[in-house]
């Protein structure tokens, strides 16, 4: 009987991990936005994904997070989950958004439903599984969706996670992303 318990883990292996590749980054980086908003929550996707934090810090970040050590610039700041405290390096990607201004401050909610909207916009519409919330029910659906429907604020740790691994030495990317875990 054993057998027929499944893990955590195992469970999750069913869903795909929603991530941006180098590319798709750039479809959003270059897709002509009107809206305010939608510019803003851009700014904040494209960020958190050279910077490899979760939501909740990403959206906390202000100049005032921003050092400079031996002619670097770096973000400092402490991670709400977990309390670690990490050191970021500002990747050149990162350091053009914080030069054109730092993005104003956004709720999550509204970051997670702008940044399907950007990716909507930027054509991210590969087939995927996931799962998405059920409006009438309230209750998550597991099918298949366009990309853009299933990305969430999760997406900026984990494509970051991702591009990076094998490129940046995995004790470095770990202590960045605070995962506990290779």
């Amino acid at each position: 009987d054993l057998d027929l318990i499944e893990s955590v883990s195992e469970n999750k292996k069913s869903e795909e991990i929603i991530t941006l590749s180098f590319d798709e980054l750039d479809q959003i980086k270059n897709i002509e936005l009107t809206s305010i908003a939608l510019i803003n929550a851009r700014k904040w996707l494209i960020l958190g994904c050279y910077l490899g934090q979760r939501g909740s810090d990403l959206l906390r970040i202000t100049v005032k997070n921003i050092v400079n050590i031996e002619g670097n610039s770096f973000i400092e700041l402490e991670q709400q989950k977990g309390g670690k405290k990490v050191v970021i390096p500002i990747l050149a990607e990162a350091e053009e958004i914080i030069q054109s201004g730092i993005p104003y401050k956004i709720s999550m909610v509204k970051f997670n439903k702008h940044i399907k909207k950007v990716g909507e916009e930027a054509g991210i519409i590969q087939p995927m599984k996931g799962k998405i919330r059920d409006e009438e029910t309230n209750l998550n659906k597991e099918g298949v969706y366009p990309k853009y429907k299933l990305i969430g604020s999760h997406v900026c740790r984990r494509s970051f996670a991702t591009n990076f691994y094998g490129e940046i030495p995995t004790p470095v990317l770990i202590g960045i992303t605070g995962h506990s875990t290779e």
